[in-house]
């Protein structure tokens, strides 16, 4: 209900801002940036209201216990790590596909807006995985947690297969409705290909990660993004891109490798994690 409200709020604000209707200044980017903040702010107050109202914060000294922050911070830090390592590999992988010129890096784009239809639905049963696997954890229910994981992985699989089905046997269509720029073209037809090769193994590390965080094992997500990210990914793709010139679509197929072995490993360790040992 939440981010519902907020991007409803967010078009509401960026589109007068942005244009300069109603009586307000036309600030453009900058206007689109003020209804970002503006959205994503209410929208944090009116779950921090909720979360008060459920008493989940604790009343006078019961909010604050320095026993738990050990527990939290080893928990969290990794977390945090993750994303920083998994966005700074973003930038990097960015760098390196843009030097194929403004044509490739725009069918890189246009690849991402179009895996997000895929990508997202497997986010919110990875979400899904991680909530569940902790409430089951926490009732000790360790062959729950792992049902739950399990069905999680099932349906992320099952649904990011079939639109992985779809982007390979028909890149093209996909992409018109984004572009019909013949060199974006060009690019993005491979890159669709590739995307839809990418989904079962991606499918299987999202949901078997959120599990893990669900878990509290969330250096082993860390470590499978270390491994698959920078020591598979960039140097394939830098090697096989720039140093051997070998094309788009070998830096491309990369991103299968990478995830790939994010997938070996988190399923690796799921599977050796003593579950009903977890105390959370």
């Amino acid at each position: 209900r939440a981010m519902v409200g907020v991007n409803i709020l967010h078009i509401l604000l960026a589109v007068p801002l942005v244009f300069g209707l109603v009586g307000l200044p036309r600030l453009g980017v900058v206007g689109a940036a003020l209804a970002s903040a503006v959205s994503e702010g209410v929208g944090a107050a009116w779950l921090l209201w909720q979360a008060k109202r459920r008493g989940l914060f604790g009343e006078g000294h019961e909010a604050w216990n320095l026993k738990e922050l050990p527990r939290i911070l080893h928990v969290g830090l990794p977390a945090v790590g993750e994303r920083l390592i998994t966005h700074g590999m973003q930038l990097v992988f960015a760098r390196i596909v843009i030097s194929f010129g403004v044509a490739a890096y725009a069918a890189h784009q246009v690849g991402l807006n179009i895996e997000s239809l895929s990508f997202l639905p497997g986010l919110g049963f990875a979400k899904a995985a991680t909530a569940l696997v902790g409430q089951r954890l926490g009732a000790r229910d360790p062959e729950g947690a792992r049902l739950s994981a399990r069905q999680a992985n099932l349906l992320a699989m099952g649904i990011m297969t079939a639109f992985g089905a779809s982007f390979a046997l028909f890149p093209r269509a996909w992409v018109v409705l984004f572009t019909s720029d013949p060199g974006v073209l060009a690019y993005s037809i491979p890159l669709l290909m590739v995307m839809g090769l990418l989904q079962p193994p991606l499918a299987i590390a999202m949901g078997t990660s959120g599990a893990l965080r669900g878990a509290g094992e969330t250096h082993a997500v860390l470590g499978a993004a270390i491994v698959g990210g920078w020591l598979v990914r960039l140097p394939l793709a830098y090697a096989g891109g720039v140093v051997w010139n070998l094309g788009m679509t070998v830096v491309w197929t990369t991103m299968i490798l990478d995830w790939a072995v994010r997938c070996a490993i988190v399923s690796w360790r799921f599977r050796r994690l003593q579950l009903a040992d977890v105390r959370l």
